[in-house]
C-alpha cells in the first residue's frame, strides 16, 4: 500500500519527518511518542503490519487489499460552516466485490467526547443565547447522515464517534463507494491511562 498526502501520488510517505512535514496533526502538540498522531504513522509505515489489519477483516471483505492511504484526510460533509471531518488515516481498499473506503480513528486514551444527548441539550441551551449558532443544525443533519433516525442508538452514540462516521458516509457517497468501514484503532502505550479511556 502507497501512503501519500491527499492520494497525490507523487506526494509519497516513506518515513515518520515525511508524514509530520506532509500531514501533520491538528495541533502540534500531538505529535508526541505515545500518543495517537505518532503512534498511528510508526504503525502504518511498517507494512508488515498492513497484513495484521487484514487478518481482522478477512472475515468479512474477500481477498482485500489496501490500494492507497492518505493521513490527516479531509472530508466535508455538512452546510453548517463546522470543521471538515479530519480522518487520522483514510485507506482506499479493493477486495473481490469492488471498492471499499476504510477511515481509521487513532486512540491512545482520548475520548469520544459526550453522548449525543448531551451535545443536543447544550445546544439547544447554546442556540437560546445565541440564535446564530448552527450547533443544534449540525446534529440533526448528523442524525440524517448516518441514518439512525430518532433512535436510542444514536442518541446514545458519543458525538465525536457520530461525527467521524458520517463524514466517512458522506465521502463514500460522493465516490459512489456503496461499502465503508469505520475502525478505531487504539495504542496502549506507556502514556495509555485507563482512567481517561472508554475505548
Amino acid at each position: 500500500m502507497k501512503i501519500c498526502k491527499d492520494f497525490i501520488e507523487d506526494n509519497t510517505i516513506t518515513s515518520i519527518e515525511q508524514w509530520k512535514e506532509l500531514c501533520p496533526p491538528a495541533h502540534k502538540n500531538q505529535w508526541v511518542i505515545g500518543r495517537s498522531a505518532f503512534e498511528s504513522a510508526r504503525f502504518w509505515l511498517r507494512a508488515e503490519n498492513h497484513n495484521l489489519v487484514k487478518k481482522v477483516l478477512i472475515n468479512h471483505f474477500h481477498k482485500i487489499d489496501f490500494q492507497l492511504a492518505a493521513p490527516e484526510f479531509k472530508t466535508p460533509f455538512d452546510q453548517n460552516g463546522g470543521n471538515d471531518r479530519n480522518h487520522d488515516l483514510f485507506i482506499k481498499a479493493l477486495d473481490s466485490k469492488g471498492n471499499i473506503f476504510i477511515g481509521i480513528e487513532a486512540k491512545v486514551d482520548e475520548p469520544f467526547g459526550d453522548v449525543i444527548a448531551k451535545t443536543f441539550i447544550d445546544a439547544s441551551a447554546k442556540k437560546i443565547e445565541k440564535p446564530e449558532s448552527k450547533s443544534l443544525k449540525r446534529i440533526i443533519d448528523l442524525s440524517k447522515n448516518i441514518d439512525l433516525g430518532n433512535s436510542d442508538l444514536f442518541w446514545g452514540l458519543r458525538y465525536q464517534l457520530a461525527y467521524s462516521i458520517a463524514g466517512l458516509i458522506a465521502h463514500s457517497k460522493i465516490e459512489e463507494v456503496s461499502r465503508a468501514l469505520f475502525l478505531v484503532q487504539t495504542f496502549k502505550t506507556n502514556k495509555y491511562d485507563k482512567k481517561k479511556s472508554r475505548h
